[in-house]
């Protein structure tokens, strides 16, 4: 088994042995491929969660959900709460000061505005008309108001209606005798909503058909009527 020069020969293949051995190789080159493309694909590894795990993970995601949305709720409820302290913060300090207007505030830092009578804005004159009938009469404010001349309202005593929204008119709407009596009327007649400056003109216009006829109606509605006379508030005093 020997060939010259001492090198010794591979024993001869048996020609059955052959086929068995290429269809073996072959199934080894296939199975290093399949290996090669597992090992470049990503794995992706799949685990079951029991039910009990998929509840609790489902319960705390509402609880989170949960604590999220009260969290939100209690914020949108605390900017409520703030929203009308500030709109009535800014109220009173666009206010005008009455007790300024007639010389006797003595806040420097006053929370209202100190405006000169002769000086008010028609919004700083609407708003002082609005609130002034709310108040107790006060006849040295009073004074202070009547100097201003300010005029009825032409298009609501006249001309059947004013077009601007209630309180924002910076001219005289007399509906009551509280009103009338700050505007400088003393006198003041309920059935027909009318103000007088003398006593004398409030007893010729209890004389006259038109209030006459007016206070009938008014009894025979039940509304009783004061006539004619009323000082200052509500169509009551002499």
């Amino acid at each position: 088994g020997k060939r010259a020069g001492g090198k010794a020969e591979a024993p001869p293949v048996s020609p059955k042995l052959a086929p068995a051995n290429k269809k073996r190789r072959k199934s080894i080159d296939s199975a290093d491929a399949v290996s090669a493309d597992n090992a470049e694909a990503p794995v992706k590894k799949k685990r079951r969660r029991s039910r009990g795990e998929s509840a609790d993970a489902s319960d705390d995601a509402e609880v989170v959900t949960n604590s999220g949305k009260r969290r939100v709720d209690e914020m949108e409820e605390a900017n409520k709460d703030k929203q009308p302290k500030k709109k009535k913060d800014r109220a009173a300090r666009d206010a005008v000061c009455f007790r300024y207007l007639k010389g006797a505030c003595k806040f420097d830092d006053c929370k209202f505005q100190h405006v000169n009578p002769k000086k008010l804005t028609q919004e700083e004159q609407a708003q002082v008309l609005k609130e002034l009938p709310l108040r107790a009469f006060d006849r040295e404010l009073g004074e202070v108001i009547q100097q201003l001349n300010i005029p009825k309202c032409k298009d609501f005593h006249q001309r059947g209606g004013c077009s601007r929204p209630p309180g924002k008119c910076h001219f005289w709407h007399l509906t009551t005798g509280d009103a009338a009596r700050w505007a400088g009327f003393e006198f003041w007649c309920d059935v027909c909503s009318k103000s007088f400056t003398s006593k004398d003109q409030m007893e010729e216009h209890s004389k006259a058909v038109p209030h006459l006829r007016a206070l009938a109606a008014s009894r025979q509605r039940g509304g009783g009527g004061q006539g004619a006379w009323g000082r200052g508030a509500g169509g009551r005093g002499g």
